[in-house]
């Protein structure tokens, strides 16, 4: 039996070339779907601390917005196609 999604948890995919980024949110009444896709550059998807067959993780909301915002969460550094 499936577990029913939690109320106001995220959930977010990338795609192969990290240029599209999707947001699933449950409200509590139905899904939401928020894209966002780079016109130059990829997202910088960040490494599980341990390695686990896990195919998933948390991040903080924190390091969401730089991801978001282009910054490598690694360096924490703008990456050079993001800077103006």
């Amino acid at each position: 039996m499936q577990q029913p999604m939690p109320r106001g948890a995220f959930y977010f995919f990338i795609n192969k070339g990290h240029s599209l980024l999707k947001a699933v949110w449950f409200d509590g009444t139905g899904l939401c779907l928020f894209c966002k896709r780079l016109e130059k550059g990829t997202f910088t998807w960040p490494q599980p601390a341990s390695v686990s067959e896990e195919k998933w993780m948390q991040i903080t909301p924190s390091a969401l917005s730089l991801l978001l915002d282009g910054i490598e969460l690694k360096q924490c550094m703008k990456k050079a196609w993001y800077e103006a």
